[in-house]
């Protein structure tokens, strides 16, 4: 039962360290960060809803082509 323990505390330790080792070395805004194209079009609902009240030109300037050009801001109609 010792040893399960220890065993199951090493690989919890060692699946900790590969994710972070893994997602810490990738840069932001490109292909392999987390938010990027569809998932960036995704995530955009709550922050427009919430934060912009779906005001396209209270967005951060450019935030549309930074994350891959998952969605769409018309910023001519409000």
């Amino acid at each position: 039962m010792r040893y399960l323990k220890i065993y199951l505390f090493v690989f919890c330790a060692l699946l900790v360290f590969a994710t972070l080792n893994r997602h810490i070395r990738s840069k932001i805004f490109t292909y392999s960060s987390q938010i990027w194209s569809d998932k960036a079009g995704y995530y955009v609902y709550l922050p427009a809803l919430f934060i912009y009240d779906f005001n396209s030109n209270e967005f951060p300037q450019s935030v549309d082509s930074l994350t891959g050009n998952g969605f769409y801001l018309d910023l001519k109609k409000q």
